[in-house]
This record gives structure tokens, sequence and C-alpha cells, in this order.
């Protein structure tokens, strides 16, 4: 794949969030990354040779984060959506999806 998308809840997994983020990005080596600054994806992914784009999600909280991520990544032609996360995550991002396109 050449550019996908990543959102990540950092204490998914009992705070391993990162590290299976960061192992889920090496094994699908996409050339480029569009995820959240910092514990929303970027951290996972210093020092792998891709090109990452990091969104600002302006110190919102969890759901509203999630959802903002979900939409600004949606709009920026990724081939695919990896969320990291439990099942709150992945509705919140399926939600967001969903208010975006109004399907």
């Amino acid at each position: 794949m050449n550019r996908l998308g990543l959102i990540v809840n950092p204490r998914a997994g009992n705070g391993s969030g990162l590290k299976v983020a960061r192992e889920a990005m090496s094994a699908l080596a996409a050339a480029a990354v569009v995820t959240g600054e910092g514990e929303m994806g970027a951290a996972a992914l210093d020092g792998l040779s891709l090109s990452i784009t990091a969104l600002s999600w302006n110190q919102s909280r969890n759901k509203e984060r999630t959802f903002t991520l979900a939409q600004q990544i949606a709009q920026l032609d990724v081939e695919a959506l990896v969320v990291i996360g439990g099942d709150g995550t992945l509705a919140d991002v399926a939600w967001a999806l969903h208010e975006l396109t109004g399907t």
C-alpha cells in the first residue's frame, strides 16, 4: 500500500497501542502514513523509513479527538485507515466516517 491512515488509542491493550501500531505499520510497509500527532499515532512511527503526516488533534479528548482525526484522515486520499484500539475507538471511527459520508 502506498498511503495509509493510522489512528491509535494509546491506552489500548493496557498501554501497548503505540507498540502494536509500530509493528502494524512495519508489516504493512506503507510508503506514507497520515496520523495524529504524538500519542495518537506519530509517536509510534519514530525511526521508521516512511513519510509521516501528523495532524493536530487540537488538544481535544477521547471520543472527540478520535472523531476529528478520522474525518481529517478520510479526506486526505488514504487507501486504508488502520485503527488500533478497542470497540469504543472503532465505534468512534465508524461513526465519524458515517457522519462524513452521510451514508
